[in-house]
């Protein structure tokens, strides 16, 4: 999974997810315990 925010910050993951729901659960893990500014 790779996410670049509108300043073109690249955030991403070496190894792929099994399913999209463990990426969305990465996802939302991230933005708990790290902030949804991590992806803007």
């Amino acid at each position: 999974m790779e996410v670049t925010s509108l300043e073109d910050q690249l955030t991403d993951w070496n190894e792929p997810f099994a399913s999209a729901h463990e990426a969305w659960d990465e996802f939302i893990h991230v933005v708990n315990t790290e902030g949804i500014a991590v992806f803007l």
